[in-house]
C-alpha cells in the first residue's frame, strides 16, 4: 500500500509541474501581446490561468453574484492565509472562504486544469477569489523556480 501512495504522489508532482510549465509558457506567449504588456505581474499570472483552461477573457468583470450565498449573521472568522488578502480586510461569509479553500485544495490535489474548471462552475465572486489565492500561490512559486523574470 505504501508503495501505492508513493505512486499517486509522484503523479500528483508530476501532473502539477506541467502544469506549471504550460503555465509559465502561456505567460511568456501574453506577454508578447500588446494589450499585455503593460498589465501588473498579477494581472497577467490571473488572466494566463483563465487562458490556461480555455476561458475566454471577459471584457466586463461582474464582482458579486445574486447567487452568491449570503449569510443572515455575520460570524467574524479569521480568513486562511491561503485566501485573497482582502479576505483579511472584508467580513466574507465563512461558507464562501470555504469554499474558495477548498478549489484550492482540489487544484493542488488534482492540478490546475481540473481546479479551474471545476471554478468555472461557482458564481462569479467565488471564481475571482480563487483566483485571486491561486495567483498569490503561484506568482512566488513560478519566480523560485525561475520560470517568471
Amino acid at each position: 500500500m505504501a508503495m501505492n501512495q508513493m505512486n499517486k504522489e509522484a503523479d500528483f508532482h508530476k501532473v502539477l509541474e506541467q502544469d506549471l510549465q504550460r503555465l509559465a509558457k502561456e505567460i511568456r506567449e501574453k506577454r508578447k501581446s500588446p494589450e499585455f504588456q503593460k498589465l501588473p505581474e498579477r494581472e497577467l499570472v490571473k488572466e494566463s490561468l483563465k487562458a490556461f483552461a480555455g476561458t475566454p477573457t471577459p471584457s466586463v468583470k461582474i464582482s458579486v453574484s445574486p447567487s452568491t450565498p449570503q449569510p443572515k449573521e455575520k460570524t467574524p472568522v479569521s480568513p486562511s492565509p491561503f485566501l485573497p488578502q482582502y479576505f483579511q480586510k472584508t467580513e466574507i461569509p465563512p461558507e464562501i472562504q470555504f469554499k474558495v479553500e477548498k478549489l484550492l485544495d482540489f487544484t493542488l490535489h488534482q492540478g490546475l486544469l481540473k481546479g479551474i474548471k471545476e471554478a468555472q462552475n461557482q458564481p462569479p465572486f467565488i471564481e475571482d477569489a480563487y483566483h485571486d489565492a491561486l495567483v498569490d500561490k503561484i506568482l512566488p512559486e513560478l519566480k523560485r523556480r525561475g520560470m517568471l523574470k
